[in-house]
């Protein structure tokens, strides 16, 4: 075989083999971005089931300010339709 054949044979197939596994690693990684599947749900129905802190009374007025002229701290719970 001629030197300057298998130096094209050769340059030929390392671009081939550059080109599909470049394009691998792409088809890999597009499909390591797609984002999971996700069940829509209307916000009414996420404050249905959302579930907050449990606290007693002794743990919320241990927050309230220790100066009685200080107003506590609000906290507005808005409900869904």
């Amino acid at each position: 075989m001629k030197p300057w054949l298998k130096t094209l044979l050769t340059f030929v197939v390392v671009s081939a083999a550059s080109v599909f596994g470049t394009l691998f690693v792409l088809i890999l990684a597009a499909g390591g971005f797609r984002g999971p599947t996700e069940a829509r749900v209307s916000f009414s129905e996420f404050l249905k089931t959302t579930i907050g802190p449990r606290t007693t009374l002794e743990e919320m007025q241990s927050v309230r300010p220790t100066d009685p002229g200080i107003a506590p701290p609000k906290v507005t719970v808005v409900g869904g339709r």
